[in-house]
């Protein structure tokens, strides 16, 4: 339907326009994520991103944190929602400088975000093509003008996650039992590199004139894919030691603190409150000789009602808004991520290294293979 049109993107922006305050608020929701996700190199360095021996300490304690579902959220999916969000709801450019932090960040992230598989869309062309038939909008031209130049060539952090990604994995060979409390690491490490990999692969073969084309060559590319791969060899291989640790951290943990999060709840609805004594119920049950009797797992009916918990405590005028109750969404986001490590191991393996795009153009890397040194 929208290839009816002349201009199909002047279509898209007249069809948002209505939408704009509630896609604003959506992406404004990455405004601490994204930016924490798009650190330089030289930071990840200096808070020593990934590394177990960084802190020695602390190697026994538990990886986590409040958003854990979007540590490993891919960066392009990021980017694709800012990058087109911002697009079609342009005016709050003019209106937020938070909305225009977050969009400039994003147009410096690259040159190209994928639509389908070889199918790229060239971001700077693209907005400002469409930003030109806008009367006022010369200064976000000059904004876009100015990304453009400044877009990062990602040459150190893949020097940085070959290093981080060896430690990581030689560690965990050494002490399988670490996979437990440090499973997080293991998906953001596939995760960022994941990240890099499609990075290179989008702007190999489309490196404008003005960049230089080295920077947009790994000879190193090889060694990144091979620790990919063995950190994906280490987890499934001890699979059995995951989900015994999450699942005492599931009935030991994460059961008592939303049962506690719950009690101090001022208002529970009936129906939101059967949901979430069912969540206590579930989790407090489980037990180590599941494991042990090789006991197959499905939380996914849990993981469902979540959703619908999510929904019903985020329409207009909930009597239960969950903005309100941000340790409920902290301690359910927790329990969620424990859940898949039970039965969707797999599928987060999948979601997080994921590289079958590279079947159907396989050239750049088997050029850059061609550059690696002999070991």
């Amino acid at each position: 339907m929208l290839m009816e049109y002349e201009q199909p993107w002047k279509k898209l922006l007249e069809e948002f326009g209505p939408h704009t305050k509630a896609v604003t608020e959506s992406l404004l929701s990455l405004q601490m994520v994204y930016p924490r996700r798009n650190l330089p190199a030289d930071q990840w360095r200096s808070a020593q991103m990934l590394s177990l021996l960084s802190a020695p300490a602390a190697m026994l304690s538990p990886a986590c944190c409040d958003t854990m579902p979007c540590e490993y959220l891919a960066m392009e999916v990021m980017e694709r929602w800012i990058i087109i969000g911002f697009l079609l709801c342009h005016s709050s450019l003019n209106t937020n400088q938070a909305s225009q932090d977050l969009w400039k960040m994003g147009l410096r992230s690259g040159l190209y975000i994928t639509l389908i598989r070889d199918e790229l869309l060239n971001i700077h062309k693209v907005t400002e093509d469409c930003f030109d038939s806008i009367k006022g909008y010369n200064k976000r031209i000059a904004d876009i003008k100015e990304s453009r130049e400044h877009a990062i060539a990602n040459w150190w952090r893949r020097l940085y996650l070959r290093g981080a990604l060896k430690e990581l994995s030689k560690v965990l060979e050494d002490e399988p039992g670490l996979l437990g409390p440090k499973a997080l690491f293991v998906f953001m490490a596939l995760s960022f590199s994941r990240d890099e990999v499609l990075w290179l692969l989008r702007h190999y073969e489309n490196v404008p004139k003005t960049k230089t084309p080295e920077d947009y060559v790994d000879s190193q590319i090889a060694e990144l894919l091979f620790y990919m791969e063995k950190l994906k060899d280490l987890i499934l291989k001890h699979s059995r030691v995951v989900q015994r640790y999450h699942l005492q951290y599931l009935a030991q943990f994460d059961a008592l603190a939303l049962n506690d999060t719950i009690q101090n709840m001022n208002v529970c609805p009936e129906e939101e409150s059967i949901l979430m004594t069912s969540f206590v119920s579930s989790l407090s049950a489980l037990t180590v000789k599941q494991v042990e009797a090789g006991e197959e797992f499905d939380f996914r009916a849990l993981r469902l009602d979540w959703l619908r918990l999510q929904a019903y405590t985020s329409v207009f005028k909930a009597p239960l808004p969950l903005k309100d109750y941000p340790d409920l969404a902290k301690i359910m986001n927790m329990t969620e991520f424990h859940t898949k490590m039970m039965d969707s191991m797999g599928e987060l393996l999948q979601e997080t290294s994921d590289l079958s795009t590279l079947w159907s153009v396989a050239h750049p890397f088997e050029k850059m293979f061609s550059l690696t040194p002999a070991q």
